[in-house]
């Protein structure tokens, strides 16, 4: 965890609100960006809703494991600049920009396919997003995924009535894995959008899915051991059972 006193704080303006009538905030809420007093290094600040913070942390940490492009994020301590004491720090990619579509490396394409498809398999209800960044095609913005966004009725739950919650929490894993059985093939959406072969996309979402399927049981616990500094143990729980049952949904389709 990210101690927040590190970070100096400013609003942060969606650069979407240059671009799109009328728009005001994402479903993130108000945003901060932070930065580090003694690094200079800047993150974005999300810290309004619960779910947000666990969805952020945990993909982005899974997709550093499995080698998918994307910022890093720290779960930040409580601040009285934050509107809960949810909160997380996403590394802040500075000169991100839209996709050169006529100019994409064998690397670019790749992190298309695999940062597409990943978004997917942690059940992403939102669009997904995905820029260019230096020489890669970075994925981010995962706070709708996990199927977590009922968060701040299930904390209150646990402080009120726990068992209930309990309920409710193996009501939404169970929705959870519902959604694993999702297609990830986006072959004919590649193709149209950026050009890629869709033999070429198979085979990175191929290559994927072995990867969710190598996940290792000390991975998962690291990352979610992280969440109890932040959440009741319950919550951590959720993600561990939830990643694992993603590991284990594509073990049994490869036959591994």
């Amino acid at each position: 965890m990210l101690d927040s006193n590190r970070l100096i704080y400013t609003e942060y303006e969606d650069p979407r609100a240059g671009t799109i009538a009328g728009f005001e905030e994402g479903s993130s809420g108000p945003l901060l960006l932070g930065t580090d007093k003694e690094t200079g290094n800047q993150y974005i600040i999300k810290h309004t809703y619960p779910h947000n913070a666990a969805n952020e942390y945990v993909c982005c940490a899974l997709a550093k494991k499995l080698e998918i492009a994307a910022p890093e994020a720290y779960l930040l301590s409580p601040n009285e600049r934050f509107s809960t004491k949810y909160a997380v720090a996403i590394e802040y990619l500075d000169g991100i920009k839209e996709i050169e579509k006529e100019n994409l490396s064998t690397q670019m394409k790749k992190d298309i396919c695999r940062g597409y498809a990943f978004q997917y398999a942690f059940a992403q209800s939102d669009l997904v997003s995905i820029r260019q960044w230096k020489d890669r095609i970075v994925t981010f913005d995962f706070s709708e995924t996990f199927n977590m966004d009922g968060m701040s009725f299930l904390l209150k739950m646990l402080e009120t009535t726990p068992e209930a919650a309990e309920e409710f929490l193996g009501r939404y894993l169970y929705g959870f894995k519902n959604s694993i059985t999702a297609d990830l093939d986006y072959a004919n959406v590649f193709e149209r959008n950026y050009g890629i072969d869709p033999e070429f996309t198979m085979d990175m979402i191929d290559d994927l899915k072995i990867r969710l399927s190598e996940i290792l049981d000390p991975d998962i616990y690291e990352i979610c051991d992280e969440l109890d500094l932040m959440y009741p143990s319950e919550v951590s729980l959720y993600y561990e059972f939830a990643i694992q049952a993603v590991r284990d949904h594509w073990q049994k389709e490869l036959g591994t």
